[in-house]
C-alpha cells in the first residue's frame, strides 16, 4: 500500500487533470483503510477542489479536516479566500477573513492581497482602502502586488487622485508599476480630455514629472 506522501501525491496529480472524484475516492479510501490522511493530504485535496470549482466541497472538507483535530493554516484559507472572491460570494469571503483571528490565525500579505483585489473586483472599493489602511495599522507589509493592486482598483473606479496617492508611496517603497498598470495608465490618458486634470496627472506621472 502506498505511504501518505504517495498518496497525497496521487491525489494532487489527479486534481490537476480535472479528476476530482477520483481524487476523493482515493481520498474516502485512505480514511477507512489507512493510510491516514494529514495535512498536506487534506490541503492538497482542498485545493484541489477549489480549482476544479467545487467550492461547497473544499469548505466541508476543511471543517471536516478542523473537526478531526487537524489545524488549517492561513495558506488554506487565502485560498478558499481567493475562489469565494472569484465566484462572487464577497460577503462569505469576508466572513471568513474576518474569523481568522478566531482561530488563532493572522492573515498574511498574500491573504490581506487577495481580499483586496476581490473587494476592488465586487465594486467595494471603500471597503479595500479601509482594509489597507487596517493592514498597515497591524504591521503587515504591502507587496508591489498590493501596491499594484489598490493603484489598478482606483484607476478602473476613476478615482485618478487616489491612484497617484498610491503610485508615490509605491515609488517612495522601492516598488514600481506592474506593466499591466501602466498599459491602463497610457490607455487611459489616450482616451481623456487634453484639458481633464486628473488625466493630466497621470500624464505628467508617465512622463516622469512624478
Amino acid at each position: 500500500m502506498p505511504d501518505v506522501v504517495t498518496c497525497s501525491m496521487l491525489i494532487g496529480g489527479l486534481c490537476k487533470v480535472g479528476r476530482v472524484v477520483v481524487a476523493e475516492q482515493l481520498f474516502k479510501h485512505m480514511q477507512a483503510h489507512g493510510p491516514r490522511p494529514d495535512i498536506i493530504t487534506y490541503g492538497t485535496l482542498i485545493d484541489g477542489l477549489c480549482v476544479n470549482g467545487c467550492l461547497p466541497e473544499a469548505i466541508e472538507l476543511l471543517h471536516k479536516m478542523e473537526s478531526d483535530g487537524l489545524k488549517a493554516d492561513v495558506c488554506m484559507y487565502t485560498g478558499i479566500i481567493n475562489n469565494m472572491c472569484k465566484a462572487g460570494k464577497l460577503v462569505e469571503a469576508k466572513e471568513i477573513f474576518g474569523n481568522l483571528s478566531s482561530k488563532e490565525l493572522q492573515p498574511n500579505t498574500r491573504t490581506y492581497t487577495t481580499m483586496l483585489n476581490g473587494l476592488f473586483n465586487g465594486g467595494m472599493w471603500n471597503d479595500a482602502e479601509n482594509l489597507f489602511k487596517e493592514m498597515e495599522k497591524k504591521g503587515v507589509p504591502p507587496s508591489d502586488h498590493t501596491f499594484n493592486i489598490m493603484v489598478q482598483g482606483f484607476l478602473y473606479e476613476k478615482m485618478f487622485c487616489k491612484a497617484m496617492e498610491f503610485l508615490h508611496t509605491m515609488n517612495e517603497r522601492g516598488f514600481s508599476p506592474s506593466s499591466q498598470v501602466v498599459s491602463l495608465m497610457v490607455n487611459l490618458v489616450a482616451a481623456g480630455e487634453p484639458s481633464h486634470e486628473p488625466i493630466d496627472v497621470l500624464r505628467k506621472y508617465l512622463l516622469g514629472d512624478k
